[in-house]
């Protein structure tokens, strides 16, 4: 289980809890002005948008990306690794008010159900607490917000015979197996 595996059960976990909302489209652009659509759930996306153009284009939608990990192995503790994860909303809407609103609506069933849960995806243990904001300025009809979260993952396990051989061999003999 890895930081890839936490994206995509974030990525399920979100499609989840936001498929029945409907939130406003820009209907005057293109394919939505084609289709007729007026409302949608958000799409979600992992680690960036498709284009840089796509930024408003695409909204409603929420964005999933790790951003640091750490990974620690001290003798005579257990290994711990843990991940930083940033989940990014972004909508239209027309009504600035709404709009705000709205965010803060899908972070809040976000967050309750992450708190909730507290593993997601079977695995990976939500650390501490949740940070999240949502963006005071607006850039037109468009609004955000974000929550910053960490993740516990499970440890990577050092290898126990390559540790008794150094303990019975040195230094010398670690640094040859690496370098071979």
């Amino acid at each position: 289980m890895n930081p890839d595996d936490l994206l995509d059960s974030l990525d399920a976990l979100i499609k989840e809890q936001t498929k029945d909302l409907l939130l406003p489209l820009r209907v005057d652009r293109g394919e939505n002005r084609e289709n007729g659509e007026k409302f949608r759930a958000p799409l979600t996306f992992t680690m960036d948008l498709p284009k840089k153009e796509d930024d408003t284009r695409l909204a409603p939608y929420i964005l999933t990306q790790i951003l640091t990990g750490t990974d620690e192995q001290k003798p005579a503790e257990d290994p711990s690794s843990v991940c930083s994860v940033r989940v990014v909303v972004v909508l239209y809407c027309d009504n600035m008010g709404e709009g705000k609103r709205n965010v803060l609506n899908v972070i809040t069933r976000l967050r309750m159900e992450m708190l909730k849960r507290k593993i997601i995806g079977k695995h990976f243990v939500l650390a501490d607490k949740i940070d999240w904001v949502v963006d005071p300025r607006s850039v037109g009809s468009y609004f955000s917000g974000e929550m910053l979260m960490n993740f516990k993952l499970p440890p990577i396990e050092p290898n126990d015979r390559l540790r008794d051989e150094v303990d019975t061999r040195g230094e010398e003999y670690l640094y040859a197996q690496e370098n071979s």
